[in-house]
């Protein structure tokens, strides 16, 4: 037990963030995603990952990064979880990823070797091991192709455009539930504060660190320029199909919130009987965009209606897409079918 937290007593429902899961049961609920599913199954998308890893990647472990390789085993013990394999390898962007349903592993950036501190590098573990904790694996792999197969095919992955736009956004959310559940785990705010810092640009050696209080005004100005609506439809997609913009400021912000309210308290403290019934917490402002949806702004999260809309517009997108799929099966059957042979011949 880590962080003060009876795991055995706080299951992933109880302290993951609301918008996580009502972003989650409504992707349960989109027919892309299971079809999507089967491909990677009846394709051994997972195992063609990890085979592409152990040749090209270092697989930490008692011959590489020991220490690193024993915190993850401590945190994973501590959850009762499997402990994941864990490879690096070099990135421009520092990243970490967990993937794998029935053998998980994390693909992380080497980079992070050199900036974290101990106890940032722990946080950032257990931010990897709450998504196994969460059950987020699967859906988490249907992200990873969508990102992988859209860059390959190029248009012809036009049908699982409202698919890849409604993962990437329970994607960011689940994320919300992670950072809680790393803060649980660690007890360590203060570090998880120097990883979302260092996530987003900061470092160390010579020209000093940085300030959370950078990150803090950083999500004001985000916030006032949305209000403001100086962001238009186009970039702000842009800017979500990202995959290198990890939201650090909006994160920590939301973090911190949540690290200062009754609920984290009562659940630092042993004491687990908190109902999620009573729990009425808007899902974050600046998640809430896709097509034919508003700026961001105070009227998402004050209009129950409009956040309904939101995930109805989410599905609507995907059973279209669904439908497409089935009319032009035959070219994206062969895309797929390229793409898979690639990937296990190329080792992309």
């Amino acid at each position: 037990m880590q962080g003060g937290v009876d795991w055995s007593k706080l299951p992933p429902e109880v302290f993951a963030h609301p918008a996580d899961l009502r972003a989650l049961s409504a992707l349960k609920k989109l027919p892309g995603a299971e079809w999507v599913m089967r491909q990677l199954a009846r394709h051994s998308y997972e195992d063609a990952r990890r085979i592409a890893l152990t040749a090209g990647a270092l697989l930490c472990g008692r011959d590489a990064y020991p220490e690193v390789a024993e915190l993850l085993r401590d945190l994973c013990a501590s959850l009762d979880v499997r402990p994941p394999e864990m490879f690096f390898r070099h990135e421009q962007i520092p990243s970490a990823r967990i993937l794998g349903d029935s053998r998980p592993f994390i693909i992380m950036s080497s980079v992070w070797l050199e900036i974290l501190e101990p106890e940032e590098m722990r946080c950032l573990l257990a931010r990897l091991v709450m998504h196994q904790h969460c059950g987020h694996l699967p859906y988490l792999a249907v992200c990873d192709f969508l990102q992988s197969f859209t860059a390959y095919a190029g248009i012809a992955a036009a049908p699982l455009s409202g698919l890849r736009l409604a993962t990437e956004e329970w994607r960011r959310l689940a994320e919300l539930s992670c950072d809680r559940g790393a803060l649980l785990a660690t007890g360590d705010l203060e570090a998880l504060r120097g990883l979302m810092l260092k996530q987003a640009g900061g470092g160390c050696g010579k020209w000093g660190g940085a300030n959370p209080d950078a990150l803090r005004a950083q999500e004001k100005l985000f916030n006032d320029a949305v209000a403001d609506a100086k962001l238009g439809r186009l970039y702000r997609l842009a800017m979500y199909l990202d995959a290198g913009i990890a939201f650090s400021a909006l994160r920590l912000g939301e973090l911190e919130r949540w690290a200062a309210g009754e609920e984290y308290q009562s659940f630092s403290s042993g004491d687990f009987s908190r109902s999620r019934e009573a729990d009425t917490q808007s899902p974050p402002e600046w998640g809430a965009f896709a097509p034919g949806m508003p700026a961001w702004g105070p009227s998402f999260a004050d209009r129950e209606d409009t956040r309904e809309s939101f995930f109805d517009n989410i599905k609507d997108a995907a059973a279209g897409a669904a439908d497409l799929a089935q009319q032009g099966a035959g070219a994206l059957s062969k895309a797929l079918s390229t793409f898979f042979d690639s990937l296990q011949e190329s080792g992309k």
